[in-house]
């Protein structure tokens, strides 16, 4: 399998994951919308993972398991932030080694994906 084809299937699979994610996401709020309880209970788990998003590091986690974790907060909370936002987001959440490593280098990124395998290039 060629690296394109890697590239591929990775971005397939990050896709599903979003697909499976949003169903999920979707039908807990049309329950929601069932139960005004419902409701107000979604909402401030909504609010615990902006919050768990806010102040998530890397720390002792592998770059690969930090993406992970980014992703799944930012899809779960259903983050709309421009490119530039999310990608600072996730660099501040880095190591300072990898963050410090990955400035000086004056990446170029036209993407959080772009960003991702940088950091993982650190490695």
């Amino acid at each position: 399998m060629s690296n394109q084809d890697n590239k591929l299937a990775d971005t397939l699979d990050k896709l599903d994951h979003i697909i499976k994610l949003r169903k999920r996401m979707e039908s807990q709020k049309t329950k929601a919308h069932n139960d005004p309880s419902d409701y107000e209970c979604q909402e401030g788990y909504r609010h615990r993972l902006i919050d768990k998003l806010q102040y998530l590091r890397q720390g002792d986690l592998s770059v690969r398991d930090y993406i992970t974790r980014f992703e799944n907060l930012t899809h779960c909370c259903d983050v709309r932030e421009y490119c530039s936002q999310i990608t600072t987001r996730f660099v501040s959440g880095l190591t300072s080694d990898i963050r410090r490593t990955m400035i000086t280098s004056l990446y170029d990124v036209n993407s959080i994906e772009d960003t991702f395998d940088f950091a993982l290039k650190m490695t």
